[in-house]
């Protein structure tokens, strides 16, 4: 039988109103799905920016515990530690068996993110349940989290037992000896700083303790050996693991992220393309790593000319090292001959504000050269 005219008008009203209410079912669900956190984004370079909101767009519409997890280690690199924690915890809630996110990873980084905050006793907590369920390498460095935790929360002995429990890593045994000496016990301390300064005498922190160790112990002549050697040595021990994993982590997001790659492709001999990389990152106020990195890859390219335009911003912001000033000399001296004071007087200058051979040998270089200053 042929549908009438009004049959198929009521046939096509419930198609249009089963589209709608598809559509306000949608609506609906998308209102009541979780939310990341939100942060102020006028703050932000343009990269970081634009990663960011990609990052919270895609765990809105996914809702991945990979998803949120890696928007909660953005939000932590770059230093927006309420959020993270907020966003970490809820990346563990929405686990499914398509993510690959593994249970102690984050609660590795909840427990960075309580760090920050000076919630130690709450990442005590956090990290002793990550010790639980992590793979034995990664054991030690959450042993010491634990280690230093304690410490600031004044549980000495508990601190103790923690850096011992970390085994053969090298902070945590400093720790432990630093430890010992500050609850007199230098002679216990002695042959850990011993061990420690075998493998490298180039921490400074090290010679100090050894020198205060042997101050308890009465043995004058150390002492002086080991605070003189304290004076002379310029590299420092990284003590806090939590900075050094976020400053390594930054390397995967925004801005530091386009930096990275911009490294990678100089690396690469990729000179043309990290050119085209860092001058789209450079914007209206750039950073000073852009404008460096930049510069260097210009230097590398033989464009001497606009590598001095470049490092002019850095003069512009009034943020040069001794390391730009040895750029600089190096692209005034590519420059030819008319420029060669300038190159010297560089040189000069990085020379005063931290002496290195790399400075001695380009000035002791240009003085052999025929026609020199």
């Amino acid at each position: 039988m042929t549908p009438t005219r009004s049959g198929l008008l009521r046939i096509l009203l419930v198609g249009l109103l089963i589209v709608e209410l598809s559509v306000v079912r949608d609506a609906v669900r998308r209102q009541r799905r979780p939310r990341p956190a939100r942060i102020d984004m006028e703050a932000l370079d343009r990269a970081t920016a634009s990663e960011m909101q990609r990052l919270w767009q895609t765990a809105f519409d996914d809702g991945g515990g990979d998803n949120w997890q890696r928007l909660a280690e953005c939000f932590a690199v770059y230093g927006y530690f309420p959020e993270a924690l907020e966003t970490c915890r809820g990346a563990r809630s929405k686990l499914g068996a398509g993510d690959r996110l593994q249970p102690w990873r984050s609660l590795y980084w909840e427990g960075l993110i309580l760090d920050r905050l000076g919630r130690s006793r709450k990442a005590v907590e956090v990290f002793g349940e990550s010790l639980k369920v992590a793979p034995p390498a990664q054991r030690p460095i959450l042993w010491h989290l634990v280690g230093r935790n304690r410490m600031r929360l004044e549980e000495v002995r508990e601190a103790e037992i923690a850096f011992a429990r970390a085994g053969d890593l090298q902070v945590a045994r400093y720790e432990r000896a630093r430890l010992m000496v500050r609850t007199d016990r230098p002679r216990e301390a002695i042959p850990i700083l011993d061990k420690l300064l075998s493998e490298d005498r180039n921490f400074y922190q090290v010679h100090h303790w050894k020198a205060r160790a042997a101050e308890a112990l009465g043995e004058q002549s150390l002492v002086e050996t080991h605070d003189l050697l304290a004076q002379q040595t310029s590299r420092s021990l990284p003590t806090d693991p939590v900075v050094e994993h976020l400053l390594a982590e930054a390397d995967r997001f925004g801005f530091w992220g386009r930096l990275a790659e911009a490294r990678q492709m100089i690396q690469r001999r990729d000179l043309r393309g990290a050119i085209d990389r860092l001058r789209r990152l450079l914007g209206k106020d750039p950073h000073p790593a852009a404008i460096r990195l930049l510069a260097s890859a210009l230097l590398e390219a033989g464009q001497f000319d606009e590598a001095r335009e470049i490092l002019g911003r850095l003069r512009g912001q009034a943020a040069m090292g001794p390391l730009d000033w040895l750029m600089t000399g190096d692209v005034l001296d590519g420059l030819g001959p008319e420029h060669r004071e300038g190159a010297v007087a560089a040189w000069e200058r990085s020379l005063r504000l931290r002496p290195t051979e790399a400075a001695r040998t380009r000035l002791s270089r240009l003085r052999r050269r025929p026609g020199s200053l």
